[in-house]
């Protein structure tokens, strides 16, 4: 059932808990990996394949490919169309699979309006609005608000959608160039809603914030990228951070094995990190 079921036919006399799919540090003890080689191959199927606890019971990647289409279908057949009698089902699978092939990217209903009235699709907003909201609802993707940092206040009209698992991904990319930098932000920020912290994106004058991560009275900032291959990367990763004055802990997270901590930023490895305690 969902949240809205829940509320309508129960009427309060229950509590909800998420449930998210594995996190890479529960993949590592279901499969019992400790050597670091390991870890790392396990990470990068993690990646393809997502956490989705059943497909590691397939064994080969036809099989895997399968069982995560079976899952989509049943969301997209059961939970969204026919439970909130969806008319436009082609309009629903443009909109998804467009949200599901680009993950981490900022975007306006207003942009997917345009997107679509260039692949030949009419649609109003208020449609968008809708359909967002269903996929929503119905855990498919997450919905994560940007934060103006120095205004201290929430900021409307465009949003992040980051894939609740990213298996989905891979089932509608297939042949296109992979996005292993949206991928690890996508990672990060699930990582950061299994752990208990509400998540927004830091929106600053010139600039961006990846993750504002808030759990009760702690806070902390988080920039995520693949590789801190040179000096312009360093730069653009590490300053994002010149402009918060306060004190609270500031990552960079990336794949790179070198601890390259400065200036009271901490950088860590994005495997060491989901593994942390």
């Amino acid at each position: 059932m969902l949240s809205s079921d829940l509320a309508t036919h129960i009427a309060g006399r229950y509590v909800s808990f998420k449930i998210t799919p594995f996190t890479f540090d529960e993949v590592c003890k279901l499969l019992n990996i400790t050597d670091n080689r390991d870890i790392e191959n396990a990470f990068y199927d993690y990646i393809k394949w997502g956490g989705m606890p059943q497909r590691f019971m397939q064994k080969d990647d036809t099989s895997r490919k399968t069982y995560l289409n079976d899952i989509y279908d049943s969301i997209i057949i059961k939970d969204i169309i026919k439970r909130f009698n969806i008319k436009d089902i082609d309009l629903l699978n443009r909109i998804v699979t467009y949200i599901l092939t680009t993950p981490s990217q900022v975007f306006s209903p207003d942009s997917l309006k345009k997107y679509m009235q260039n692949d030949s699709r009419s649609v109003s907003l208020e449609t968008l609005y809708n359909y967002l909201d269903y996929i929503t609802r119905a855990n498919l993707i997450s919905k994560a608000e940007r934060f103006d940092v120095r205004g201290k206040r929430i900021l409307t009209g465009k949003y992040k959608y980051y894939l609740t698992d990213l298996g989905f991904t891979n089932i509608l990319s297939e042949g296109k160039k992979e996005q292993i930098g949206a991928y690890l932000e996508n990672i990060v920020y699930n990582e950061l809603i299994a752990r208990g912290y509400n998540v927004n994106i830091g929106t600053l004058e010139n600039g961006e914030i990846d993750f504002i991560a808030t759990r009760f009275n702690e806070k902390i900032y988080i920039q995520v990228a693949y590789i801190l291959s040179d000096e312009i990367v360093m730069d653009r990763e590490f300053n994002a951070y010149k402009k918060i004055d306060d004190n609270y802990p500031k990552y960079v997270l990336s794949m790179d094995k070198f601890d390259l901590s400065q200036n009271g930023i901490i950088h860590k490895n994005i495997i060491d990190w989901l593994l942390e305690k």
